[in-house]
């Protein structure tokens, strides 16, 4: 003989009503003896003696979830508890139910037989180091290492062959949900989960691995947002710092680096992004433009508008001007002077 407790998901009040007609009426067409031991409003105790002449155990139970499905969709769960020889071992087998009932979460078709918990079972270790590797990523605003690690984390609770149980699975939840909302808290980021769903609407290893995604999502966006913004203002900085500072002697990219404590290689990247020039061009055509204009407004002599611009000496700053120009300060104050216009 065997015990079968068959349970309500939410505690439906008249769900054992229910689920003890749909039990009759399999009992009476399948042959198979059961007894009713134990009935409350969301949960009936059945003593069950399985002869395979008749019927399988698998069909058997089958029929039953599908007949309470009808009625109470997805809400039934069967536990099935090892077989035992004599009476006095009833005990023991409600206790076995009672501790499957505690791994809802692993019942795939809603049916789970103590063989195969105790079979399956294990100790349950918390992923720390994935934990940490998802904040991590998470801090930085990198989407896709979020979902990476967090698909791990899923991986490891949710979908491990072993069994975990209930509690196992939504502890392991919560604190990685709590530890993620406790290092958001030091950032100067606004976040919002009351509009996400929340853990203890989800009934199923489906729902909850949805949930998680959802809540993994939403806050890897805020901070790459959060990220995109903050760099948006440190790159404006950036080039507001190049233009106030380009007429010091040697002006290069070394300081701005030490200004920014920022990789020379990722401003020069910058640099050409922004103005489609390197760094030296864009100086260049900057100190130039000034030169010009002080050609043309001021009788200040070549070598004073060479030191003036940033130009260390007067030979380079011709260079350079011709090079841009096609043709050397003097000629251009030549050329393009009020006096010669007229």
């Amino acid at each position: 003989m065997q015990v079968i407790v068959i349970d309500s998901l939410h505690n439906l009040n008249d769900f054992s009503r229910s689920a003890l007609s749909v039990v009759e009426e399999v009992k009476s067409n399948s042959g198979i003896k059961v007894y009713p031991t134990s009935i409350t409003g969301s949960r009936i105790a059945l003593i069950y003696n399985c002869n395979p002449k008749n019927i399988d155990e698998k069909t058997f139970l089958h029929r039953i979830l599908t007949g309470i499905g009808n009625i109470y969709p997805k809400e039934a769960y069967l536990a099935l508890s090892l077989p035992k020889t004599n009476i006095s071992q009833l005990p023991l087998a409600y206790k076995e139910c009672e501790e499957i009932q505690n791994n809802k979460l692993y019942m795939k078709d809603h049916i789970l037989h103590y063989k195969e918990l105790t079979d399956k079972r294990m100790s349950f270790s918390y992923p720390t180091e994935i934990e940490k590797q998802l904040i991590n990523n998470l801090l930085v605003g990198n989407q896709d290492g979020c979902i990476l690690y967090m698909e791990k984390f899923i991986a490891y609770v949710l979908d491990n062959d072993a069994i975990f149980s209930d509690n196992q699975i939504t502890n392991a939840v919560y604190q990685m949900q709590n530890a993620i909302l406790k290092r958001m808290s030091s950032l100067p980021v606004s976040v919002n989960t009351t509009s996400l769903a929340t853990l203890r609407e989800q009934s199923s290893k489906d729902e909850i691995k949805d949930f998680l995604m959802e809540f993994i999502s939403y806050l890897s966006d805020k901070i790459a947002r959060k990220n995109e913004k903050a760099e948006n203002l440190i790159d404006q900085s950036i080039m507001e710092y190049i233009d106030s500072h380009l007429m010091y002697e040697d002006f290069n990219l070394n300081q701005i680096s030490y200004q920014f404590n920022l990789n020379r290689n990722y401003l020069a990247k910058l640099i050409k992004e922004k103005t489609g020039q390197n760094f030296n061009e864009y100086v260049n055509q900057k100190k130039i433009a000034i030169a010009k204009d002080l050609l043309l407004s001021t009788k200040l002599n070549i070598e004073e508008i060479a030191h003036r611009t940033g130009f260390s000496y007067s030979h380079y700053f011709i260079k350079i001007f011709k090079s841009r120009e096609g043709i050397t300060p003097g000629q251009y104050r030549e050329t393009f002077s009020s006096g010669n216009n007229a």
